[in-house]
């Protein structure tokens, strides 16, 4: 580390007694940077559901694998020839996630289920330090007593959000890239990453989501956004710069839109029919459907 001081005001406008309150001390930690790179992609950048209540009759909605949002991320270590000791990989990784969970009035938007590393990749070397936000058991228990406090709390807010929660359309936004009540942050760590290995160079997660269909159901088309970030990383490496990404889906609902394109394929057949009909109409008048009788014997003498 560095240690500086720095005084405060003219030294010859000091009074000597009041000195030692104007002298200041910094400290600066200086380390190196550590060579990683954070990617985010929505796996799921539109969802587009139908409105169809008969999903809320028995929750089947939690089912739907349609009725998923999905977001990735992706942190890999970079080869850098000027490594220095990176030859050992950079250990205890610590991302940060910013999940759209709920709307501004406290229901469930999009219902966190799974946090899944994908690929073939060790599954050992990634950790999520904050399982409460997580409880996929909650989505197929809801409908019997349950004393976990996770599940009573989805089973109240799927009661209450079949009464309609008031918020419709932009309303139900939600941008964890900003300060928004309705999203839930947890971390999760990566163990090590090590540049010249070849299932550990890199390691890609993804979390997955239930729309929450009594929230969102006939209330129009929203944004969800959630975001990630390193926040620290060990052997008192540097966090780089712009080790910050942000996932967006947009839902919106089909209803409206079916009824547009049923008008067109039936608009598109009457039309077709009446071409026909005319086309078949012309042929006839000039003629085309008339048979030429072929001259009978004797009939030229």
């Amino acid at each position: 580390g560095i240690n500086a001081e720095y005084g405060i005001g003219s030294p010859s406008e000091e009074d000597t007694s009041n000195l030692a309150n104007n002298q200041q001390s910094i400290s600066l930690e200086v380390g190196r940077q550590a060579n990683l790179d954070i990617r985010g992609t929505p796996a799921t950048p539109r969802n587009t559901i139908r409105s169809d209540p008969s999903l809320l009759v028995d929750q089947a909605f939690v089912r739907s694998i349609k009725l998923e949002v999905r977001h990735t991320v992706s942190v890999n270590i970079e080869e850098n020839e000027e490594s220095d000791g990176d030859d050992d990989g950079i250990s205890n990784i610590v991302v940060e996630i910013n999940w759209p969970m709920k709307d501004k009035n406290g229901n469930y938007l999009l219902y966190l289920s799974e946090v899944y590393v994908k690929d073939n990749q060790i599954k050992d070397n990634f950790v999520i330090q904050d399982n409460d936000v997580i409880d996929p058991l909650c989505l197929f228990e809801y409908n019997v007593d349950n004393t976990a406090p996770r599940c009573a709390e989805a089973a109240a807010v799927t009661d209450e959000s079949a009464e309609g929660t008031g918020l419709t359309g932009s309303e139900l936004n939600t941008n964890c890239s900003a300060s928004d009540p309705g999203c839930v942050k947890f971390n999760v760590t990566i163990n090590l990453l090590k540049a010249g290995s070849i299932n550990m160079k890199d390691l890609e997660f993804e979390m997955r989501s239930i729309m929450w269909l009594p929230t969102i159901l006939n209330k129009g088309d929203f944004n969800a956004t959630s975001t990630a970030r390193i926040v620290s990383v060990g052997q008192n490496l540097v966090i780089p710069p712009g080790s910050f990404v942000e996932m967006k889906t947009q839902v919106s609902e089909e209803t409206s839109k079916e009824k547009d394109v049923l008008w067109i394929i039936v608009g598109s057949v009457i039309g077709g029919l009446v071409i026909l009909a005319v086309l078949i109409f012309v042929l006839w008048k000039v003629g085309f459907f008339k048979r030429k009788m072929p001259p009978r014997d004797g009939s030229a003498s």
